[in-house]
């Protein structure tokens, strides 16, 4: 069920986009045991990107939204290997990376056309 926003500054094709979601996918999996079957991951390129006040080719930032919390560790270590990944594959800075965790409580996440639970 998570659903994560993926924002680069660079023009990505249809195979970045599938390894950038089954990179994170197992990531989600393996540190938070969230399932790919509910994965929503959408992408954004925007119009200008900036870091720090000033454009940035090489920043990253990735929003992953899910219902419960997490200990702040697993966060971490998710932050980390989401970093590490775009870095490696996109080039981008791991410093220049933010990872934004939004913990949801389940009354304010409706899915299949209305269910809560």
């Amino acid at each position: 069920m998570p659903w994560v926003q993926v924002h680069l500054p660079k023009k990505l094709g249809p195979s970045d986009f599938d390894g950038i979601k089954s990179e994170i996918a197992g990531i989600l999996s393996e540190e938070l045991d969230k399932p790919e079957q509910g994965l929503t991951v959408t992408f954004y390129r925007p119009e200008a990107f900036y870091r720090a006040g000033v454009p940035a080719e090489d920043a990253a930032s990735v929003e992953v939204k899910y219902i419960g919390s997490f200990a702040l560790e697993k966060k971490q270590a998710v932050t980390r290997r989401i970093a590490s990944f775009l870095a490696r594959k996109h080039g981008t800075d791991p410093m220049k990376t933010i990872v934004l965790f939004t913990e949801v409580d389940s009354g304010n996440w409706g899915r299949k056309g209305g269910d809560f639970s």
